[in-house]
């Protein structure tokens, strides 16, 4: 339950880049009227001025310089200048998000660095390429950069990056499970940052220590290297690491179950984080804080908390979304600029040749005419597949609705037909045996009639699991709970309804897809999650009813289930797409515990029975 590393490796190419401005617009002025009059090599260094200042407060504006500065540096010799460029310029493609763009920047810029042999520069880039690979999920990699980082900055003897190498292999073997390993590096980091003074570095040190006594069960330990960290973050005025820290020594205490003590240090890290408009830790917050209420079945604060996660969840996607848009404007935007100026180039140099112009005219013409054939077949194809697509959706629709109705008949067939027929039979054989018959006779009629009852019991089981009656007389809530029932007393797993929903009636064929789909999944955890507990929650609000099942079984990788084709997940989410709902699972792969979430808009209710919160447990 630790907090992601992306989380500090934000934090540190924030924090720990050497800009010493305060925002003053003064500054930045100055700046820009040196750069008008300054020559070539003392212009590109001002826009790495501008650039640094900017990392931390706009990122767009900050890329912009590092590129002005390379544009700059290129028409010189100054190769150490030239490198410095490139790396400043894929440093902020990182931190946008744009992580392709940046690897190749951090490729280039340490090929310049490796010409000139400046090791420092080496050690510098490889590090933060290492932290790319890592965070694109490819650790083996990562491990390969940061190992030679480690021993070119020996070479160089460069503590500040010998001590971040050891420090990003510590995180390495972190991941890889080697505790050992782990902490060794972390420690040997710790020292060498405490000798020349670090602090910044010397409390990401101690953090990492803490999250890994967290992992070991060590939490007094843990507790110890997180305050020490703290008290370091408080006297360099660093308020988004404290944020930070809070968040991990609450986590600390969940994995404890000190709840009380987990939400105290949650709300000391909440307004730190919102004060810093650290959006990302905000949002991860909310989410421990909706865990920790829920541990504690306080499920109204635990949705509070679980509905401003997902708002600001959705917001932050929102902005990356728009950063992307905005990026891709200015790069059409500089693109189409370098366009007008060829042309324009063109035109002079050519102006003298009218018969060159008309050609180059007509090959314009002809692309422009393929280009808008191409646009259209590939519109028209579209429309073509966007409507195959309906079709082939409105047969789905309609195929999964005749199963249902057939279900429904073919249950009722043999509930009210086939039932009957062996009630009738077993009348019938009671009334042959007078009870004189024998004693041979008479086992051979208790043996019928435990027959007939054994057949009218797996009759009446077949057509439950065709159509339960109680959906279709009493409604989805009540038919849950049925359900749920049946399933504890068959599995022998412990599953718990909390239902808050008034028992509402909703439309027949919208409460059989709800139950369809609550089905599928309860199956699914039977086959795979090897859980022991489930609970079903039923919440009926404003503006939407909300189905929320959560298990203690194994989680899993939820990338395969929605990438995937099999049956069970096409048909839930085409249940769910038909009645205008949105599922979401929340799992990893390694640890505890699967959330399952059907989001549906609120849908005018047929009548209320019974109305109220009822809560039901079966064993």
């Amino acid at each position: 339950m630790m907090i992601k590393r992306s989380f500090i490796t934000l934090f540190l190419l924030l924090y720990f880049t050497n800009i010493a401005y305060s925002l003053d617009s003064t500054f930045v002025d100055s700046l820009e009227k040196k750069i008008e009059s300054a020559e070539t090599v003392e212009k590109a260094k001002l826009h790495l001025e501008l650039a640094d200042f900017f990392l931390k407060i706009d990122l767009p504006k900050s890329l912009q310089q590092a590129e002005n500065a390379l544009t700059a540096a290129l028409t010189t010799k100054d190769t150490l200048l030239i490198a410095d460029c490139i790396y400043k310029k894929g440093l902020t493609q990182y931190l946008l998000g744009s992580h392709s763009q940046a690897l190749a920047s951090y490729q280039k810029a340490l090929d310049y660095s490796l010409k000139i042999s400046n090791l420092q520069m080496a050690a510098l880039i490889l590090n933060d390429v290492g932290t790319l690979v890592k965070k694109q999920g490819n650790i083996q990699q990562s491990q390969e950069y940061f190992e030679r980082a480690l021993n070119i900055s020996r070479q160089a003897k460069d503590s500040l990056q010998i001590a971040n190498s050891m420090n990003n292999l510590g995180i390495i073997y972190d991941l890889q499970n080697d505790s050992d390993k782990a902490m060794q590096f972390f420690k040997d980091s710790a020292e060498l940052k405490e000798k020349f003074g670090d602090l910044s570095g010397l409390a990401y040190n101690l953090d990492n220590m803490g999250m890994l006594y967290t992992k070991s069960g060590k939490y007094n330990k843990a507790l110890e290297m997180f305050l020490r960290a703290v008290e370091i973050r408080t006297q360099l005025g660093d308020i988004r690491g404290q944020a930070v820290l809070y968040n991990n020594i609450g986590e600390m205490y969940v994995e404890r179950r000190s709840l009380n003590q987990a939400k105290e240090y949650f709300l000391k890290a909440l307004p730190l984080a919102e004060e810093t408009n650290f959006k990302d830790l905000t949002q991860h917050i909310y989410k421990m804080m909706s865990d920790v209420y829920k541990q504690e079945k306080d499920y109204a604060k635990a949705f509070m908390y679980y509905e401003k996660h997902d708002i600001l969840r959705d917001s932050l996607f929102n902005e990356t979304r728009s950063r992307q848009i905005i990026e891709l404007e200015k790069k059409y935007e500089t693109e189409k600029n370098r366009q007008q100026i060829e042309l324009q180039t063109s035109k002079i140099a050519e102006q003298d040749a009218q018969l060159s112009r008309n050609y180059a005219m007509l090959v314009i013409l002809v692309l422009s005419l393929l280009l808008l054939s191409g646009v259209f077949y590939y519109y028209k194809n579209k429309q073509i597949r966007e409507r195959e697509l309906a079709v082939e959706k409105a047969a789905l629709n309609a195929s999964i609705l005749s199963q249902e109705d057939e279900r429904k008949r073919f249950a009722r067939d043999l509930h009210d037909g086939m039932g009957q027929l062996i009630s009738a039979c077993k009348i019938q054989t009671s009334r042959l045996f007078d009870g004189n018959g024998g004693a041979e006779n008479k086992v051979y009629f208790e043996r019928s009639q435990n027959t007939l009852d054994e057949m009218h019991k797996e009759i009446r089981n077949i057509a439950f699991n065709l159509m339960p009656a109680t959906l279709i007389s009493k409604g989805f809530s009540i038919a849950v709970e049925e359900y749920a029932a049946r399933i504890s007393e068959a599995a022998n797993l412990k599953i718990t309804v909390h239902n808050n929903s008034g028992n509402r009636r909703f439309p027949e064929q919208d409460e059989i897809f709800m139950y369809r789909i609550m089905q599928e999944w309860l199956n699914n955890i039977i086959k795979y999650a090897a859980a022991s507990h489930v609970e079903i929650q039923l919440m009926n609000h404003d503006d939407e009813f909300l189905i929320m099942i959560e298990d203690d079984g194994n989680g899993f990788n939820t990338g395969k289930l929605f990438h995937g084709k099999g049956n069970g997940w096409t048909n839930m989410r085409s249940r769910a797409e038909y009645i205008g709902g949105k599922i979401e699972i929340d799992s990893r792969e390694g640890h505890k515990g699967t959330t399952f979430i059907l989001n549906i808009p609120r849908i005018k209710s047929k009548e209320t029975i019974n109305p109220g919160s009822v809560r039901i447990e079966t064993a």
